[in-house]
């Protein structure tokens, strides 16, 4: 009966060593399947085109309008009224260097130069003040918000691009300074 025992316990242990040898084969081959797994997804992650603009161009257009229409509400609201308030100088020369440190700024003052206009007069009545408020606000998104985000835009672009944003700033100006 021992020798049935001790012939079942060799058995056994037999079966356990095969057990384990196989079970440290399938770890190994887990192990080298993992390897393997990662260094597809690094090649995957490698090969991948890098991601577009999140959404179409006509969702930026909308936002884009949408800030053109809170804007308008905004600075109408604020500026419509009559105002009984004087620029000093000092406000005055403040905004003239402003617009000055921008070329389209510059062809702001120009225009109000060869119409004999000031500062002053703009802010005189309600619809140049209006006006000439929103072409700040046009000018400091242009150059500090819009053109950091268009570095890549090609050089045939820039021009034309500024250029417009010159004649629609200018005409804002001229248009309100025919007025009155």
């Amino acid at each position: 009966m021992l020798a049935g025992l001790d012939s079942g316990f060799r058995e056994l242990s037999t079966q356990n060593h095969q057990l384990r040898i196989q079970m440290n084969a399938t770890l190994d081959s887990r192990d080298e399947i993992e390897k393997d797994n990662a260094a597809l997804r690094t090649e995957i992650l490698r090969l991948r085109e890098p991601p577009g603009q999140d959404y179409s161009d006509d969702v930026y257009f909308k936002k884009l309008n949408e800030l053109n229409e809170v804007t308008q509400l905004w600075v109408a609201a604020m500026f419509k009224g009559p105002t009984k308030r004087v620029l000093d100088a000092e406000a005055e020369i403040k905004l003239s260097n402003a617009l000055n440190h921008h070329r389209v700024g510059e062809s702001i003052l120009q225009v109000m130069h060869e119409n004999r206009c000031t500062i002053q007069t703009l802010f005189q009545h309600s619809i140049t003040r209006i006006v000439f408020v929103r072409q700040l606000i046009a000018i400091f998104l242009c150059s500090e918000v819009f053109g950091p985000f268009c570095l890549g835009t090609p050089q045939e672009l820039d021009t034309p691009l500024r250029k417009t944003m010159e004649i629609v700033i200018d005409a804002g100006i001229a248009m309100c300074l025919l007025r009155f």
